[in-house]
């Protein structure tokens, strides 16, 4: 046989335009030494070039989480899970609440470990402070362990998957979420024998990853047992796992043909729970969430942030895609991950379009409902379930491998069909369309009483969707913008966690997605974690049901209009007092000679500005989605005047549209998109030139919601 680095070599002078050639070359390697081959091809992968190599499909990689300057990571073990107690983020939640007495104590510090459970519990946080949402202070999930484990994941290909992909070989459809193409990759009766080796196999390091490997076998029907022992016998096949204390975190996709596969672990550096089950997760076939086919309905990739050899972790996968998107998942990437450094700043390479979620993306723990979902449907962990023995359960539940019904965080009962609440509170909600349920906490208007937990499920007919509208809600908050109690609302999935609301507020909407169990929502007080914190007054709230085609319809309907037409009305913008009412032509006769449309118009001109100041008009957003402004405008006389339009946040000022200049003597038309959170202002700003030729007006304004 040709030695391997000699084809390496000859393939990346190739430049693999030879298909034939290639298809020959990768079943000779097949057939080879696809370890050397393997080593040689990690150590040129920019060279060869991995566009090439992946033509359509990107379904099996080598996971390899390098790290060139290991850092062994400290955490505080009373706040974020000791190796003897990590579970999912919402029990992790659960066990921090319990073995806490002054959660609003600690709260108040300032310095908060960024890897523990309660910076993770903070961050879910959304404070409104007059009207506006608030990001509580002192939180780096840029900078954060999960950001840095994440960033050093690269993948590698085995031969064999280099040759489907040269080939251009069909997937098949017979997998599930997030899972290697096809049944053969998965082991056989989800038995999969395993080895240490070296350090590893030391007490304190064997303890963190029988740990990950118990809540496996726990939560699913995968088994890691020891090679040799009884139940890896008459399994059909010679394959192990070796744990191995390499310079790199890393696994193969899914199991091989035959014998070793290594999953490395370098220590210091990778023995943390939640990498060691993310590399597991790999070896028995689950891929990266974010590379899922149905990833643009959920994420945003932003390509020119991403490091240049860090792209191959952002290619999107053909997957079924059989549960719904996760961004909670152990499989998901932290949203900074492998972002371009610029000035000691990581740039964020990917955002949720439910941005108010995007804390999901940094949650640290254990297997999640859903990976425990999508494991137990690959795997088939409940087909001996039948008759009598395999339960119905509810709410968004599933059978596990134990013939039980696996609930949502916050359910409970043998079919799911309780909630995890107080005696005093809380419940199941049956919503129609044709009425408006009232929801209040206990004593409302009056205080709560402290350590309250309550929790709500909200359940529409099947096929429609959950409004919830805050009536009024009073919670209280520090200083560092940090709930002390909160209104969690799980409106995306049932069985993921929610956003964490307080402070004051009116009127707000929120509406369940329409992924997963969309007419399910789970809303929750929480005032048991700072039970040493006062009481507000809880909230008041009106839920009902809404078809998803009313929702769709409104969503695609709604706007505001501004014609200025009738002199009383107000505009839905607030003006600055620079801004005038015109009619028919403009004062400085430099300005339109009539409005857009209508008989009025607002204009600022050289004359009339004070000062030549910017006039402003203002309007706050009350949702976050996407917008399309549209508008007329006229802009003449001095070079030097412009319009422009920009959103503002709690931090930056953007600039989205601007005109300049003598734009000619008749109106003209403007749409822009806007992409806005709650509470964010769009102002449109005038600022006139240096004399009085210089002339700006705008008319009939509509915002509506979509895109333009």
């Amino acid at each position: 046989m040709v030695p391997a680095k000699f084809l390496v070599i000859f393939v990346l002078c190739l430049g693999i335009s030879d298909a034939n050639f290639l298809r020959k070359l990768l079943k000779e390697l097949s057939d080879g030494d696809a370890e050397d081959f393997q080593d040689e091809i990690g150590t040129n992968t920019d060279s060869l070039g991995r566009e090439l190599l992946r033509r359509r499909d990107q379904n099996g990689y080598y996971d390899d989480t390098v790290t060139d300057s290991p850092t062994q990571y400290v955490e505080d073990t009373t706040l974020s899970g000791s190796a003897e107690g990590v579970d999912d983020p919402a029990k992790e939640e659960e066990k921090l609440e319990e073995d806490t007495s002054n959660g609003g104590e600690l709260l108040d510090h300032k310095n908060v470990d960024k890897d523990s459970t309660l910076a993770k519990l903070i961050s879910s946080m959304d404070v409104i402070v007059h009207g506006q949402d608030q990001k509580p202070m002192g939180l780096h999930p840029e900078s954060d362990r999960k950001q840095k484990e994440d960033s050093l994941d690269q993948h590698k290909y085995t031969p064999e998957q280099l040759k489907v992909k040269a080939v251009g070989l069909e997937n098949d459809n017979n997998f599930k979420r997030n899972f290697e193409t096809g049944s053969s990759r998965l082991w056989e009766n989800g038995i999969v024998p395993y080895t240490l080796v070296g350090n590893l196999s030391n007490s304190e390091e064997k303890a963190i990853i029988e740990k990950a490997i118990e809540e496996l076998a726990k939560k699913t029907c995968i088994q890691l047992v020891p090679k040799g022992s009884v139940k890896t016998q008459d399994i059909g096949h010679k394959s192990f796992l070796e744990f191995v204390p390499k310079t790199s975190c890393s696994s193969w996709v899914g199991r091989h043909k035959s014998g070793k596969q290594e999953l490395t672990l370098q220590n210091p550096g990778c023995l943390h729970h939640s990498i060691v089950l993310h590399e597991i997760l790999h070896a028995i076939g689950m891929e990266h969430e974010q590379s899922r086919s149905d990833r643009d309905k959920h994420i945003k990739i932003f390509k020119k942030n991403i490091e240049s050899d860090g792209h191959d972790q952002f290619v999107k996968e053909h997957t079924s895609d059989t549960r719904p998107y996760d961004a909670e998942s152990i499989m998901q990437y932290n949203l900074y991950s492998f972002g371009k450094k610029t000035g000691g700043t990581v740039s964020k390479t990917m955002e949720l379009v439910e941005k108010k979620l995007e804390f999901l993306a940094d949650l640290e723990a254990g297997l999640d409902f859903y990976d425990v979902a999508d494991i137990t449907d690959a795997y088939q962990c409940a087909a001996h379930c039948k008759g009598l023995s395999r339960p119905k359960c509810e709410n968004g539940g599933f059978v596990d491998h134990n013939c039980k019904c696996f609930c949502p965080p916050g359910l409970k009962g043998d079919n799911c069909q309780k909630v995890e609440t107080s005696s005093a509170c809380g419940g199941i909600v049956d919503v129609s369309e044709s009425k408006v349920t009232e929801i209040r906490t206990p004593n409302w208007p009056s205080p709560y009483p402290a350590g309250t937990m309550c929790t709500w499920l909200i359940k529409a007919p099947a096929n429609m969707l959950v409004k919830l509208t805050v009536d009024n809600l009073n919670l209280p908050y520090n200083s560092l913008k940090r709930c002390y109690h909160w209104m969690e609302i799980r409106y995306n999935l049932i069985g993921q966690l929610g956003v964490k609301i307080c402070g004051k507020i009116k009127g707000k909407t929120w509406t369940t997605t329409p992924y997963g169990e969309s007419n399910l929502m789970m809303l929750r007080l929480d005032a048991k974690f700072a039970e040493d914190k006062d009481p507000g007054k809880g909230f008041s709230i009106s839920t009902t049901a809404i078809s998803k085609g009313i929702a769709t319809a409104d969503r695609k309907e709604k706007k505001l209009i501004c014609t200025f037409e009738n002199e009383d009305e107000d505009c839905f913008f607030e003006d600055d007092g620079n801004w005038f009412l015109g009619e028919g032509r403009s004062p400085s006769d430099y300005g339109p000679s009539k409005a857009y449309r209508g008989q009025f118009y607002a204009y600022v001109d050289g004359s009339n500005g004070k000062d030549h100041q910017p006039a402003k008009m203002t309007y706050k957003f009350p949702s976050t989605m996407d917008y399309c402004l549209s508008f007329a405008y006229y802009l003449s006389g001095s070079d030097m005047g412009n319009l422009r339009i920009q959103r503002e946040d709690a931090d930056y000022i953007y600039k989205l549209w601007t005109a300049q200049g003598n734009q000619g003597d008749s109106w003209k038309k403007a749409k822009v998109d806007i992409k806005a959170e709650t509470g964010d202002l769009i102002l449109i700003v005038a600022k006139t030139g240096s004399d009085y030729t210089s002339d700006i007006a705008v008319d009939d304004i509509i915002l509506k919601d979509g895109g333009c």
